[in-house]
C-alpha cells in the first residue's frame, strides 16, 4: 500500500497503485502521513516500495509520458492566482477599508495578487518562503519571527491571501494571530471535510464567498479550461459586521474584470503607452492649430 495525494480534491488514499497523473505519492513524507492520521485515514495494509513506472520514450506512450508532465504538482502549491480572482474581492475590502490601507499578502508569489491590490490603491508589504525577486524573498510565514528577522512588527489592517490548500488551515490560524481581518483563497469544497470542522467552530470565517467562474490558475500550461471551483473565506472585526458574530453570510461573488495589468507584458504595456501619448501627441496639436 502507498498514500496518494490529489491535490484538486485534497484527497488523501491508500491504495497499491493509482493511475491518476494529478496524484502524488506521498507515503514518505511525514506532513501527509500526520495530515492522513488527522483525517481518520489508517493504512489498510503493509507499506509497500515505490513502484517506479518504466521510462517510457518514443511513440504513443512516450506522447502520453510527455503530457502527463504538464499536469505535475507545483513545488510548494505555487498556483498564481489569476487578477479576477482577486478583483473580484475588491468591493468587499474597500467597503471596510480606506484607500491606503495596509495589507500583507504572506505568500505573494510571483506578484499577481499584490498588483490588484496596488492597483486599487493599498499598501501592501509582500513576503513568500521562496526567492523570487519580488517582494520580500524567504518569509516562512508559519515559522519565522518576522519581528526579528526584518526588524518590522506586522501590524497590518488586513491579510489576504492564496496560500497552499494544503496549509490553508495553518496560515489561517497564523494570520488570524496577527489581525481580525483575513481574507483566504480556498476550494469551494474546503469546509466539506470532518476534520476542518473544530477549524470552523474555533475560527467562523464572516462571510464565505464562492466564486461564479472558475480560476485557470496555470491558463498557460494547461489552458483555458480550469476544473477547480474557488471560495474567498473572510473573518473581519466585529465593528464592520451588521449581524450576530456567530453567523457566517455566504453569497455567490460574480466575476469582476480587472481594469488593470492584464497580463500582456512589459512590451506590449509600452507599446500601448507609447500609442496613448501619440494620440493625446495629435489632440494638443489639433487643439494648438484651431
Amino acid at each position: 500500500m502507498r498514500l496518494f495525494y490529489h491535490p484538486e480534491s485534497d484527497s488523501l488514499f491508500w491504495d497499491e497503485f493509482t493511475d491518476d497523473a494529478l496524484c502524488e505519492d506521498v507515503t514518505d513524507d511525514a506532513r501527509f502521513q500526520d495530515a492522513a492520521a488527522k483525517r481518520g485515514i489508517k493504512c489498510p495494509g503493509k507499506i509497500t516500495p515505490a513502484v517506479v513506472p518504466e521510462k517510457l520514450s518514443g511513440g504513443l506512450a512516450g506522447a502520453i509520458q510527455e503530457s502527463y508532465k504538464r499536469w505535475d504538482r507545483k513545488p510548494s502549491d505555487f498556483y498564481p492566482t489569476p487578477y479576477e480572482g482577486t478583483e473580484s474581492l475588491m468591493p468587499i475590502i474597500k467597503t471596510a477599508f480606506p484607500d491606503g490601507a495596509a495589507l500583507w499578502d504572506p505568500c505573494c508569489g510571483d506578484m499577481d495578487m499584490v498588483r490588484v491590490l496596488e492597483w486599487h490603491g493599498f499598501e501592501v508589504t509582500s513576503t513568500d518562503i521562496r526567492d523570487t525577486g519580488q517582494g520580500i524573498g524567504e518569509i516562512d510565514f508559519l515559522n519565522d519571527d518576522v519581528t526579528t528577522k526584518l526588524g518590522w512588527e506586522p501590524r497590518p489592517d488586513m491579510i489576504v491571501m492564496n496560500p497552499p490548500f494544503s496549509m490553508a488551515a495553518e496560515f489561517i490560524e497564523k494570520a488570524l494571530s496577527y489581525t481580525p481581518n483575513v481574507a483566504c483563497l480556498m476550494k469551494i469544497d474546503y469546509w466539506n471535510a470532518v476534520s476542518r470542522l473544530p477549524l470552523w467552530r474555533a475560527r467562523q470565517p464572516a462571510f464565505f464567498f464562492p466564486l461564479t467562474f472558475r480560476l485557470a490558475f496555470l491558463k498557460d500550461e494547461r489552458g483555458n479550461s480550469p476544473l477547480m471551483n474557488c471560495a474567498w473565506a473572510v473573518w473581519l472585526d466585529d465593528k464592520f459586521r451588521d449581524l450576530g458574530k456567530d453567523v457566517c453570510v455566504m453569497e455567490p461573488m460574480p466575476k469582476i474584470a480587472y481594469p488593470g495589468y492584464n497580463g500582456t507584458g512589459i512590451r506590449k504595456g509600452l507599446a500601448k503607452l507609447g500609442q496613448a501619448l501619440d494620440e493625446l501627441t495629435e489632440a494638443i496639436r489639433g487643439s494648438a492649430n484651431t
